[in-house]
């Protein structure tokens, strides 16, 4: 630990240097916040941490997708099971992916069935920006966010200042290794009272990438096999205003993925399998907003997914989720005060080959404000309560931040909040056949965290962020094999502990008219341990919990002369152990990516080409145990737009 308390001492004293060396404000950076479409902060202001990927710096990562933006997110470990669109869940202030909101829109996305969200299945084609908050947000969002949230919002056009018909156009496509190639047309019709914008996207691949297997002597090249995948999506938003006071939008996709399954490479059995998804979101919005100090906005949204899985055409299942939510969110401003309340009804609807006609309604309503004492002390109280109509769920979250700023002339913000969390049993947990358990208890977590977010102008715009985060989970939900039913089943006898330290250091430098510099360095300790026994001389009480690293580090330099960019990103993974007792565990790993752009201009026409290289050093890795990941390939990509 004494190497740990060093780097906290150091970044500690390098932000004081800087003090002593700059005291001028710098407000640039000071983004907007929007937690989830319901709260409205300024990014120092904010009591949270939070990281924001606009439209431009999302462009500028590999890849592009929403698992893409994740693996670049400091603090965040990505869960992959392969290459491009295989299954990608998250690991969030070392809590497991039921623990995570993710959000389309403000409309969790998180599924009844097991609390989670394939990452995979969420389209980026026409997203605008993606908001990651860390800490406990249950009083806002309920069940599920006990380690943070993550919300995509799509993409909104200004329309207002058009005196005629516009017409905005997009094509964009990629091509790479392992017979990849992605295609995306998009389009928009504007006017002075709204938008409509449409798109198609094709996406293939053989995805049989080259990785290293060791035979017992050394290690051999080889292809990944049965990983191969075919995926499909349409798309429509739209934002119309029927008066000054009354805006309708509409978002809403449709998302087809056919994709092969891998098996782990550790596995008795090689299974063939594979697995088409199907996902259907809606969500129709109305805002009203006739004075500034007033709002009011009323959400409908749809969502089914249809999974149908099969492994070597012996086995079949399916699996069908649909979610009816509604939403009612307002705010009302009054001087030092701004408050926010909403209700919430989502009614959910399972069925399988095994389960039939599962069906839940949560109905919750919560409230929130924002009180500034002074000007430079901010409390933010928030409360929800939520319940159930399956199981016997009526929980009460609630949650108080503060963000204090000590000095008037330097932009420095001390930030904390203490919160009570949880999750409801999942259908999975409580239905299961074999092996549910009606009994079960919700998950509770206590979070605790503080920090400061620092923003100083020398040589550039500089922004630094520290912060610790303590998560202690109680009643969590454990699979355990139970010797009277003969299999698993799930109980309540978890229990966890985590202690996070996080620092991030951005600097941006603006050298002459053609030249910017960019750095990004994020660093996280995540100490996440099991604290109680199972059973009587249970080895695994306080080791790490499995697949959760105890480093991250993720970096990223990008330089910009004129309309030609690079980009270069470094990610290392530390030690994840792939079992309880710590007694197995994945080597720490190095991955180094890179892009290389070029925009060229023709009158109203703008050409962007780039190529990117992945894994450059053939980095031989696996995120989860059996699974090996790509070692070096490309991907040259083309947009064209007006």
């Amino acid at each position: 630990m004494c190497y740990k308390v060093k780097l906290f001492l150091l970044v500690c004293f390098l932000s004081v240097s800087a003090f002593a060396q700059q005291d001028s404000v710098i407000y640039k950076t000071d983004e907007i916040v929007v937690y989830g479409n319901k709260v409205v902060h300024s990014l120092y202001y904010s009591p949270a941490d939070v990281k924001i990927f606009t439209k431009d710096k999302i462009n500028n990562l590999n890849g592009g997708k929403l698992y893409d933006v994740i693996n670049y997110c400091g603090g965040i470990h990505l869960k992959s099971y392969a290459g491009i669109n295989s299954l990608k869940t998250i690991s969030f202030n070392g809590l497991g992916a039921e623990q995570t909101a993710v959000l389309l829109n403000g409309v969790k996305l998180n599924s009844q069935q097991n609390s989670q969200v394939d990452l995979s299945m969420i389209p980026m084609e026409n997203v605008e920006r993606v908001e990651i908050i860390s800490g406990g947000m249950g009083s806002l969002y309920g069940s599920d966010a006990s380690g943070g949230i993550i919300n995509i919002r799509t993409e909104e056009f200004d329309f207002k200042n058009e005196k005629k018909y516009n017409f905005l156009w997009r094509v964009n496509s990629s091509a790479g290794n392992y017979g990849y190639y992605f295609l995306n047309i998009n389009s928009t019709f504007l006017n002075k009272n709204g938008f409509v914008n449409v798109g198609y996207s094709k996406e293939k691949s053989n995805n049989n990438y080259d990785y290293f297997f060791f035979n017992g002597v050394y290690n051999e090249k080889r292809q990944r096999e049965n990983a191969s995948f075919t995926g499909d999506k349409i798309f429509l938003n739209s934002d119309f205003e029927i008066s000054k006071s009354l805006k309708i939008k509409y978002y809403g996709y449709y998302y087809v993925l056919d994709r092969n399954l891998p098996s782990a490479l550790n596995s008795f059995f090689m299974l063939t399998e594979k697995q088409k998804d199907r996902n259907f979101d809606n969500i129709l919005q109305f805002v009203f907003n006739k004075r500034e100090d007033f709002f009011l906005k009323t959400q409908l949204a749809y969502q089914e997914n249809i999974i149908n899985y099969e492994a070597v055409s012996l086995f079949r299942d399916y699996y069908n989720n649909k979610n009816y939510v509604f939403q009612l969110d307002a705010s009302k401003s009054f001087n030092q005060i701004k408050i926010y309340s909403g209700v919430e009804l989502n009614y959910n609807k399972f069925e399988s080959e095994s389960l039939k006609d599962i069906r839940r309604t949560l109905s919750s309503i919560f409230l929130t404000g924002e009180y500034s004492i002074i000007n430079n002390f901010r409390i933010f109280p928030s409360i929800r309560f939520e319940s159930a109509s399956d199981v016997d769920y009526k929980k009460i979250y609630s949650k108080i931040g503060i963000n204090y700023k000590p000095f008037y002339n330097i932009n420095f913000h001390i930030r904390s909040s203490l919160s009570n969390n949880g999750r409801i049993p999942t259908f999975n947990d409580l239905y299961w056949v074999p092996g549910g358990n009606k009994n079960l208890k919700p998950e509770s977590a206590v979070n605790f965290d503080i920090g400061f977010i620092y923003g100083i102008n020398l040589f550039g715009e500089n922004l630094i962020e520290l912060s610790y985060t303590n998560i202690l989970m109680t009643n969590k939900i454990t699979w355990l094999y139970n010797p009277e039913l003969g299999m698993y089943s799930p109980v309540n006898i978890g229990k966890s502990k985590s202690n996070i330290i996080s620092a991030s250091l951005k600097s941006n430098y603006k050298i002459n008219t053609d030249i910017s510099l960019n750095f990004e360095f994020n660093y996280t300790f995540n100490y996440a341990k099991k604290i109680n026994e199972d059973f009587q001389g249970d080895l695994s009480v306080n080791k790490q919990l499995p697949n959760v690293p105890l480093n991250i580090l993720k970096s990223n330099l990008s330089f910009c002369y004129k309309d030609i960019g690079i980009n270069l990103f470094y990610n290392l993974i530390g030690k994840r152990y792939t079992d309880s007792e710590n007694n197995n565990s994945l080597n720490p790993a190095g991955v180094l990516d890179a892009n290389l752009f070029y925009n060229i201009y023709f009158g109203y026409i703008k050409l962007r080409l780039s190529f990117e290289i992945n894994n450059i050093t053939n980095t031989d890795y696996s995120v989860i145990e059996g699974y090996p990941m790509p070692l070096r390939n490309v991907i040259a990509k083309i947009s064209i737009f007006n």
